[in-house]
């Protein structure tokens, strides 16, 4: 990890790839503007791009042969789509899409293979990130399985909130349903648990974050492993974005847009 490029790019891992490599793949970056549901990987196609996210988030999606889905990863600065092309397949079994509008840059899925194949400390780099994304993976079924709705729910605004700027989130409860694999019922009655908590505030269509560490304790435990693993394998943490939050104004503003 020593050997970083200093470009101060806000994707995490573009500033880890090692000079060398960067020098190969940086006249190949295009920055990207990625709008809500921008389509990333289409399952059982060829990828034909890998997104390293500066600004949103994508969900990394499963979907059942009756078209069922759930929310199985979840990436944003820290990290980049694309993870079937480290492991040497060059077809999705996901489905990746953006949550939240942002932007990214974005290379060619076979310029990325040849210098990946090309560069074995590039190759044992992505291997790492690879690995915590499974990681993050694995969590997620344990969190899905053994977890209350209201924890499953508190871990997933909160990675949304490390990955994010600002504590107000336009999501609506049909989305949060989807990514959490339940009815929307249940989701609404878990941000009713978590507000009456104070750990957040929840209108139409936007949630709050108004106590970070009250939503860490109702988690549960299940936020927080994957987190560490990935500090420990790629040498730094996830953490909250350095930008300015936005003002509780601009969430009663919208609560008033909204109304009217």
């Amino acid at each position: 990890m020593d050997q970083i490029n200093a470009l101060g790019y806000r994707d995490n891992l573009l500033n880890l790839i090692p000079r060398k490599d960067f020098h190969a793949l940086s006249p190949l970056l295009e920055h990207v503007v990625l709008e809500e549901r921008h389509i990333l990987e289409r399952p059982q196609q060829k990828i034909e791009f890998v997104y390293f996210i500066e600004t949103g988030v994508a969900s990394i999606v499963a979907l059942s042969p009756d078209g069922k889905e759930i929310e199985i990863g979840l990436v944003g600065y820290e990290g980049m789509s694309g993870g079937s092309l480290i492991l040497g397949d060059t077809v999705s079994p996901f489905e990746c899409y953006t949550q939240m509008k942002g932007s990214a840059y974005r290379l060619p899925a076979d310029a990325f293979m040849r210098v990946l194949e090309q560069s074995a400390p590039l190759t044992r780099f992505m291997n790492q990130y690879a690995r915590m994304l499974w990681i993050q993976t694995g969590y997620t079924a344990l969190s899905n399985g053994k977890a209350k709705l209201e924890a499953r729910l508190a871990r997933w605004l909160l990675m949304v909130h490390d990955r994010m700027p600002g504590d107000n989130y336009e999501i609506t409860h049909e989305f949060l349903a989807l990514m959490l694999g339940v009815r929307r019922p249940g989701v609404t009655t878990a941000l009713h648990a978590l507000e009456g908590a104070g750990a957040i505030r929840s209108r139409r269509k936007m949630i709050n974050i108004r106590n970070r560490e009250l939503l860490k304790h109702m988690a549960g435990g299940v936020y927080g492993l994957a987190e560490k693993e990935y500090e420990r394998l790629l040498g730094l943490p996830i953490m909250r974005m350095n930008w300015t939050p936005m003002p509780d104004v601009e969430f009663e503003a919208y609560d008033a847009k909204v109304a009217s």
